[in-house]
Parts: C-alpha cells; structure tokens; sequence
C-alpha cells in the first residue's frame, strides 16, 4: 500500500509506540535518544483501598495515594487519574467496598485501563496489613497477589518494591504480539459517524479482528483533506468529542496489523455535529434468552425546531471488558422497545442510547444501565462406555422464561452441530442419544428456548463415547468323543456394563470355512450341548463363539476349537456258525475291542429273504434252535455300546442244521405165510432203530420199533404199512414206501 506522506508519517509514528510496546511487552529497553511519547505504557487504575476496621480508616487514603505515586514513578504505567476513576465508579455505581471480580472487569472496561489494582487495610498494635490483588484486563486473569505487614515508617520503602514488583508482573502477563507475514489487511468497513451537538461519534466493523492490533483514526475538514491522525484505539468505535456546534468534518479509518502493516484508508465519511434531541430517557433492560430487550421514552421537545424532534434512537453496548460502546441498532419510538440477539450466554452487558432527529444528528448519551445475560444451561453432562448409547443429563434452567431445550450433536467439538432432539418441559433434565456406533465419540452441547423469547447460546460442549464391542468369550472347550454330540464350556470376561444378553455359537466341519451359527444361549449360562441334529459318528467339527449386548453389537469371534465326535463300534470279527447241529446252529464271535459294549445284535437270513434281528445278547455266542431240519442259514452280528451306538455289521458266517435221516428202501414181504417183512439196513453210521408204522383211515399208527432190518407182522387181516429210521439224535426219518400184506 502506498500512502501520501502526511499518512506515512502518521503511521510511521503509530507503528514506533507499538513497536516499543512490543520491547516493553518482551522485557527490552528502548533506545536512550527515544522521546517519550513514543515509550509504551501499559494503563493502570487503582480503587482506593478499603478500611476493613476503624483504625485502618485513617491510613487507606495515605496509602493508596503513596502506592499510586510509586506507581507513576515505576516508568511502567500510565496511571489513570484518581479523581476520573471514582467518578466513573459513581457513574456506573459501583461501591468499593463491595467488588467483585464482576464489578473489576466492569470498572476496568468502563476505564480502558489494562490493570486494575485494588485491596484491603487493616490495623493493629502489631501494624498495617494490606492486601492486595492486580487484575488483568485482557486475559481477566489475576496477575498478582500481595500479603504486606508494614509499620507507618516502613510504607515507603514496602511500597516502592510493591510497585516494581506490580511492574514485573505486568509485563510478564503480557502476551508477545507475534509478528505475521501475511496478506495484506482488509480495509475497514461500514464506518458510520453520528453527530451531537459537540461530538461525532464513529463505529465500523473489520471482518477479521484477529489480524489487528488498532485503529488510525484520522481527520479533516475537507473531504479532500489533508488528514491527521486524532487518535489511536484497539477497539471499532471512536467518539471525537469537545466540539463545537454545526461543525463538519470528514474521517478516514486504518486498520493497523501486527508488525506495523497496514489496511487501504476508508473513503472520507461526513461527521457533523448539529443540534440534536434531549437525551432520552433510558427506562429499563431485561434479560431475555440469548438476548436483552430494552425500552425508553423520550423527552418532549421544545418549540418548532424540527432538529429537536426525536424519531428513534441509536442502541450503544459494550461489555464489562470492552473500552468503547459499539452501536448495535437502530430503532423507531413506536414502539420504544428494543429486542437485542445474539449475545453471549451470562454475560453482563452495558447499554446507553441517544435519540435520533430526522436528519440523524444524536443527542447526548443516556444513562448507561446492565443487563446479564441468562447464564447457558449448566451441568450439562454426557455418560461414556455405554452400549450404542450416550445419556445426557443437565441441571433445570433458571432462567423462568425456559420452555424447553435443544439438543444437539457434532462429531467434532467445533461442530457442525445437528439438532438431535427438542424437549418441550423446562423440567426434564435427561435425553438418551441411541442407535450409536460402537466405539465413537459424539460431542454435544444443549440450548434452552422459549416460545416467546426465542432461543439463548449453546451450552459448553461436552463429549462422550460409546462402549466399544463386547469383549470375546475366552476359553472356550470342546468335550472330545462324546456320542453325537459335543459338550461346549467357555468364560466371559465381560462386566455389567458391557450388557451381555446372549453368546452365539457357530459350526462347522473341519475342512469347511462356512460357520453356521447353531444356538443363541443366555448371558448366564457358560456351557452348552450341541446334540440337535443329531452330529455325525467320528466327525470333527470346528466351533466359535461371539458374545451379542443389548444394542446388538457382535464382539470378534473367539479362536476355533475343534472336537471329535464318538465312533461307532467296530464289526465284530471271528463270526462262525456250526454245520450238522440237529435243529439248531451254534453262532459264536469274537468280543470287541471296544470296552463300553453293552450287547450284539444278531441277525439271521434264510433262503432269499432279508436278514432279521434274531436276539439281542452280551454274549459272544449263540444257539439259535428250532429249527428246520437240512437247512442253510447266514449270520451278521453288530455291537452296539452303553450310549447305543450301533456299529458295522460282520461278514456272513453260514451254518445248517442235520438233515433227516434218508427213508427206509427196500421195504418188502420176505416170508408171505410167515408175514415177515423186511428192509435195507440205512447207510448212515448213527442210525439207531426203525419205526413200524400201519396206515389207517385216520392217519397211522405206530406198531413197533425194532433195531433190525426184518419184523413179523402178528396183526391179522389186510395191511398197508410203512417204516421210518431214526438216528442218533432222534431225527426221524420221512415214511418209505407202502407195503400192502394181505
């Protein structure tokens, strides 16, 4: 920026006393040759301190000027005069025996002094305490606190050092001004001048406060200038008072950077002052959410002068902190109320208004009342490690104009903020947020509203974060060779708040990777039987768990483990059956090698039909009898064990039973007159006896049984017979032929 030079002499100046400010702020002394205008000098108030009994009265005043004059002679200081300070204290009503930190930052602000100090005396025979405390304006911050005991003689001496010390902790308080190489500044912007009748009163904006450290405010009579500097402030406002009436002059404002930069000078704006309004009167302010509502009434004017006719009013404010009011507003007289948004929570604020005739000329500044902010909702607090969910819970707002609040959420403490919930009842002081992820943090900050007033600050920002997964179950056992199925077992190292409702168990055969979830089992229960299918015989299967809480969140699954189920028995081995056994087969096998075997199951086939259980037994051999004389039979025979598992069936073992002896031949009548008859003897070696037999109208009758191979018939008359043999074994037999005797 190029500047003409009267403005680059201005500037050139303004930039020394910061730049010696910034020496003094960072502990360096100025060059010697220096003039001492140029030399930075913080500003320091000091309250008359306060008596806290009767003989301390007589020696607050003697101290508190003697402190004051060291003070001014430390070089540190510029040190506001006392008698303006307890005028201002009057103005704003402020009592000094009753200061609290409130009161300080608004007396600070009210002065424009950078430090505050203020204490307490007391006396007694032992001597005069003081004690004392140097408040900061800027980081409203305590910077010093002294304890002195000091006798008349020694109040001097006691006070110089108090006063270097007070120095010290100034400039050790004092935040280094950080010298920036950046863009250049923006010029200042909507700069306004409103005349009285002996003052113009300027006020501007900057879109970017945090890049200055000041404002040049520079004046002329013509528009075209030349333009001097008339003051140097730190905040956007600026009243040029002590003038005279229906005087006209035009300004220009620069907006000074850090490291002596500069912005472009605003066009000239016209200032005048004129006859303006009585000053109104400033009735009340009262606090509303996030807000304050001011009325007034203005004095009736006098004659026709319509320079006196008031049509509205300018809105001024500050806070206790801040130097200058600021206008905020405008506002007719019909009605002559005000509605101030868009202040801070708890704060209190500083208004006066001046009246506005047709042409925009003021009047002189009303009385200044305060107003503090309703305080944001307080206690706001939000519970962490819970499942998917986060309670909020805050305290009942005092405010008595609360109808409800506003919940909000971000996922970052500087936002974006989200409305999650509006909760209409003042007195409902908790919200549950749900359906979270598991996990994550979640800030949130709450806003009361009204119906009528509209809604005040967020509240501070508070975070939570939601409890993690459940924690996988652990240990978890497989019972091995259990008979189609498989006892599970494990642990849970979860805590009540990890609210666990149910574990889930997953299968698989070993050499598959798909799990199949096979059971939901409650929180309580440690074990379970997999038995449903039912399993497989000498399987391996492969087995997981997962524990599930109460927003549905699965944890990781465990580690597999893997388990065998029981195998069947094996086939029995060694099956025989006999051959030869008259009417049975004697079937033996060898026993298992398995030592859980309960019973065998033996099976029994005949010509082409199937094979049929025959006799369940613990044995390992059986006669099976009654049976068919000559006939083949097969055999099998399974194990089955105590938890009845069946095993493989054997190989077929064959067995017969001894065939009937073969008929009798050679039946005939030896001797015809004797009736003697005869036979072949049979071949085989266990033939025992022969069975004569008569046949008759009803079947046959037996007549004899001989061991020889002849008998005489002694029955008379006509006969048929027939014979049988029978062996050793008592088998009979079929019937030979007939023989007919006559």
């Amino acid at each position: 920026m190029v500047l003409p030079g009267n403005y680059r002499k201005q500037l050139v100046r303004f930039c020394m006393v910061l730049v010696v400010a910034c020496l003094a702020v960072a502990g360096l002394s100025a060059q010697p040759g220096e003039a001492a205008e140029q030399r930075f000098r913080s500003r320091l108030g000091c309250v008359p301190f306060v008596a806290t009994n009767m003989e301390a009265m007589a020696v607050t005043d003697f101290l508190t000027t003697m402190l004051l004059n060291e003070l001014e002679r430390s070089g540190g200081f510029e040190v506001t005069e006392r008698k303006r300070l307890e005028s201002v204290m009057d103005l704003e009503g402020i009592r000094s025996d009753a200061l609290g930190r409130e009161q300080l930052q608004r007396l600070g602000g009210r002065l424009g002094v950078d430090y505050l100090v203020s204490g307490t005396v007391m006396t007694q025979a032992s001597g005069t305490t003081l004690d004392l405390q140097v408040l900061g304006m800027r980081g409203q911050q305590v910077v010093l606190t002294e304890k002195l005991r000091m006798h008349e003689a020694e109040a001097p001496k006691v006070l110089q050092g108090l006063a270097q010390r007070i120095r010290a902790a100034a400039e050790k308080s004092a935040a280094p001004v950080a010298v920036v190489a950046t863009t250049p500044l923006q010029p200042v912007q909507g700069v306004l001048a409103a005349g009285s009748t002996n003052a113009i009163r300027l006020s501007w904006t900057y879109p970017e406060p945090g890049r200055v450290i000041g404002y040049m405010v520079m004046r002329s009579p013509s528009e075209q200038g030349p333009f001097n500097t008339v003051a140097t402030v730190t905040e956007p406002a600026y009243s040029d008072e002590q003038l005279r009436l229906n005087e006209t002059y035009y300004y220009r404002v620069v907006a000074v950077g850090h490291g002596g930069s500069a912005s472009e000078p605003t066009k000239p704006v016209r200032g005048a002052t004129s006859i303006a309004p009585a000053v109104p009167i400033f009735m009340n302010v009262e606090p509303i959410l996030g807000g304050a509502v001011l009325s007034w009434r203005q004095r009736p004017s006098s004659g026709g002068d319509e320079r006196m006719m008031p049509r509205g009013v300018r809105i001024y404010r500050r806070t206790a902190a801040e130097k200058e009011f600021v206008p905020v507003g405008t506002s007719a007289d019909e009605p002559a109320v005000f509605r101030d948004q868009g202040l801070a929570n708890g704060v209190t604020y500083l208004y006066l208004i001046t009246a506005l005739n047709q042409a925009g000329a003021e009047s002189e500044r009303s009385v200044q009342l305060s107003v503090t902010t309703p305080a944001a909702t307080a206690g706001l607090t939000a519970a962490s490690g819970k499942v998917r969910r986060i309670p909020l819970s805050w305290q009942v707002h005092p405010f008595a104009g609360v109808t409800g609040y506003r919940i909000q959420r971000a996922p970052a403490k500087e936002g974006p903020y989200q409305e999650l919930a509006a909760i209409n009842d003042r007195t409902q002081t908790t919200y549950t947020d749900t359906n979270l992820t598991d996990k994550a943090s979640y800030w949130y900050r709450i806003v009361a509203f009204s119906k009528e007033q509209g809604t005040g600050g967020p509240s501070p920002e508070v975070m939570a974060t939601t409890r993690d997964l459940p924690p996988t179950p652990v240990k978890l056992t497989a019972g091995q060779g259990e008979p189609r199925r498989v006892t599970l077992t494990w642990e849970s190292t979860a805590v009540p708040d990890d609210e666990i409702t149910v574990f889930h168990l997953y299968r698989g055969e070993a050499g598959q990777d798909k799990l199949v979830r096979i059971a939901e089992v409650a929180a309580d229960k440690r074990s379970y039987r997999d038995d449903a299918e039912p399993l497989k015989d000498a399987t391996s299967y492969a087995y997981v768990i997962a524990a599930v809480n109460a927003g549905g969140a699965v944890s990781p699954l465990s580690s597999r483990v893997m388990a065998v189920t029981k195998a069947v028995p094996t086939a029995p081995q060694g099956l025989q059956a006999s051959r030869g056994e008259p009417r049975r087969v004697t079937v033996r096998w060898s026993k298992n090698p398995e030592q859980d075997i309960a019973e065998y199951h033996l099976f029994r086939k005949q010509g082409d039909g199937g094979f049929k259980l025959l006799k369940q037994t613990a044995d390992t051999q059986l006669v099976d009898s009654d049976l068919k004389d000559g006939t083949t039979y097969q055999y099998q025979v399974q194990a089955v064990d105590r938890d009845r598992l069946v095993g493989a069936l054997s190989g077929v073992a064959e067995g017969s039973t001894k065939p009937l002896p073969a008929p009798v031949t050679g039946v005939q009548v030896k001797d015809r007159a004797a009736r003697l008859i005869g036979w072949q003897a049979a071949n085989q070696p266990d033939i025992k006896r022969y069975h004569i037999y008569k046949k008759s109208f009803l079947g046959s009758q037996k007549l004899a049984t001989v061991e020889t191979t002849e008998w005489k018939v002694t029955e008379p008359g006509k006969l048929e017979l027939f014979l049988t043999v029978e062996d050793a074994d008592g088998l009979e037999s079929e019937p030979s032929a007939l023989l007919a005797i006559e």
